[in-house]
């Protein structure tokens, strides 16, 4: 083998993609497992090649598992055999899921790091048994949740509660230029990355980016041309 394929292979061998679930639009617990796996990433010398964030429940069945599915195809067509996820449950909270994702993978040399339990699935089938357990584990986790919150809904609605937004609930433009402060600056003040682009990046429906940049896009092209006039007159002046 070449010296320059020896370089390739180290390189392609390095290079890593990391995978984010989330149960519902959170943009803390979205950033917290991507500062996790980066850290990781960065103190043992490994490159990210790539980010996939989904929102879904952990208990989903495979088929269902879009974001994940796109992930797996990503690393067999670019040749990355490590996905790094910050924690079991983020991989799954469903065993058989957990196994149906072990089984595709492990033709094409995939391998997971789950960084909580610090498993590698491609060392030991001892490795991926203590991924299994973790993830029943964290499957009977969120069945006592699941009991805990039904039980005090019901509760609260017996005692004359009402659950839902109250009539009339609205949010204000303020609320949403806060809430989708990353999602405007992808789609306005960098690169003008693609709706579909911006969705796999943070996360957020296409319907809800296709909805913001309808409202905003006013905003956002009346700043750029004053920034424009500006910058003129300062090159003339």
């Amino acid at each position: 083998m070449s010296i320059f394929n020896k370089i390739k292979n180290l390189v392609v061998n390095n290079n890593v993609v990391c995978y984010y679930r989330c149960s519902k639009k959170s943009r803390k617990e979205h950033l917290r497992q991507k500062f996790i796996c980066e850290k990781y990433v960065e103190d043992n010398g490994y490159n990210v090649i790539s980010e996939f964030v989904e929102i879904i429940s952990g208990n989903s069945k495979l088929d269902e598992r879009d974001v994940l599915l796109d992930c797996i195809t990503y690393c067999i067509r670019n040749k990355i055999k490590t996905i790094v996820v910050s924690e079991c449950d983020r991989f799954s909270r469903n065993v058989q899921t957990a196994k149906d994702i072990l089984s595709m993978v492990k033709p094409f040399g995939i391998r997971f790091i789950i960084l909580d339990y610090n498993i590698d699935t491609s060392k030991s089938q001892k490795q991926v048994d203590k991924l299994l357990e973790a993830v029943e584990m964290s499957h009977y986790e969120l069945k006592k949740i699941k009991y805990r919150l039904d039980s005090g809904r019901e509760k609260y609605v017996s005692d004359g509660g009402k659950l839902g937004r109250k009539p009339g609930y609205k949010k204000t433009k303020e609320m949403k230029r806060e809430e989708y402060a990353d999602e405007l600056r992808l789609m306005f003040e960098e690169d003008g990355y693609s709706i579909r682009k911006v969705s796999s990046m943070t996360g957020t429906s296409i319907a809800t980016l296709v909805r913001l940049r309808q409202e905003f896009r006013n905003d956002y092209t009346n700043n750029k041309d004053e920034k424009e006039i500006v910058a003129l007159c300062e090159t003339k002046c």
